[in-house]
């Protein structure tokens, strides 16, 4: 037995010593938990392919920051990007650090001398400033960050823009539901100070830990227009090739078109092992064919597999195309007390 088996069976006889009702509300919110960390998993993914174009083209933008109560820092250039993954005990972030920095120094006049916020919001933010005669004056760098959380307790992922558009700090609670197509092309012209519509689209549930006024939401039609790039460079940032993320307990698992096949079952070689007494060795397989991934069934006790908003479809030797997003169960129907759903989402 290798060291994840056997904390996967301390972790399974653990679960089980709660009541019944413990262990249904712990099932629940495991998997929840699993959905979110496959979107997690969905957002390092597209920021990672961001990053790594914006800096392998040493790609500058110029933006305008807003002070709070003080006006508007403009031509910064914001670069230097940095994407981290932490799994920390009961929390998983990913964050996205970059910096703005001031070409030249700026100087800022103010109706009265500086008070200690404003003081303490330049502190944070990295600036060095003086101040001489009402007269602010800053140069140096602002370090900016945007934040993907998730804990056991979330209902969502709190997003966290730090010193982006303005100093200081907004959340935004997202639900897997915003997590699309859609999502990812708003997010990334956000991130390059494009015309977009992203705030709009994820204040729809913001988070009740907001710690900014109303006038930090975001007016698409007021935001900088950046210099353009090549247009074969900017469509290499947003056009992606069809994957397939399957999420099972704490196991996120990618597949692309050159993944060739992918294996679920019992069986500890199995690409996903399911340790589940309905599970064959080599259960069913995945393979992608003609621009869609395909399950293929080959167990004895048949697959069930259900899209979000669809009817559950039961599998036995045949093939079932796969997409959007939804569960695979092995020789069990998808319910709520079925801690051995795979949860899949084709992207």
């Amino acid at each position: 037995m290798d060291i994840l088996e056997e904390l996967r069976q301390q972790k399974d006889t653990h679960a089980g010593n709660g009541d019944a009702t413990d262990t249904d509300v712990g099932q629940i919110n495991n998997y929840h938990h699993s959905v979110l960390l496959g979107c997690l998993k969905k957002i390092h993914d597209y920021l990672h392919e961001l990053t790594s174009n914006l800096n392998h083209l040493a790609y500058t933008t110029t933006v305008d920051i807003q002070i709070p109560g003080i006006g508007a820092l403009s031509n910064l250039q914001q670069s230097n990007y940095e994407l981290l993954w932490e799994n920390r005990s009961k929390q998983n972030r990913v964050i996205l650090n970059f910096s703005t920095h001031i070409q030249d120094s700026c100087s800022v006049q103010l109706d009265q001398s500086i008070n200690d916020r404003i003081e303490d919001i330049l502190e944070q933010a990295g600036i060095n400033f003086t101040c001489d005669q009402n007269k602010l004056v800053l140069d140096g760098k602002i370090n900016s960050s945007v934040t993907f959380c998730i804990t056991p307790d979330d209902k969502g992922i709190t997003m966290s823009v730090n010193n982006f558009e303005q100093l200081g700090r907004q959340r935004y609670l997202l639900t897997e539901k915003l997590i699309n197509e859609t999502f990812f092309d708003q997010m990334g012209r956000f991130l390059l100070h494009r015309q977009n519509n992203f705030i709009d689209l994820i204040a729809t549930q913001p988070s009740e830990q907001s710690t900014v006024s109303d006038s930090g939401l975001h007016d698409p039609d007021s935001g900088v227009h950046t210099q353009e790039m090549d247009v074969s460079r900017v469509r290499s940032l947003f056009n992606k090739e069809v994957q397939l993320y399957l999420t099972y307990h704490n196991t996120i698992k990618e597949i692309n078109p050159k993944s060739g096949d992918f294996i679920i079952g019992r069986s500890r070689q199995s690409n996903i092992t399911v340790n589940s007494d309905l599970a064959s060795r080599q259960h069913a397989r995945i393979v992608y064919r003609k621009g869609k991934y395909v399950l293929i069934d080959q167990s004895t006790n048949g697959t069930f597999v259900k899209t979000q908003g669809g009817k559950e479809v039961y599998v036995q030797g045949e093939e079932l195309p796969l997409s959007g997003s939804g569960f695979i169960s092995l020789g069990k129907s998808v319910t709520v007390d079925n801690e051995h759903i795979i949860y899949f989402s084709c992207q």
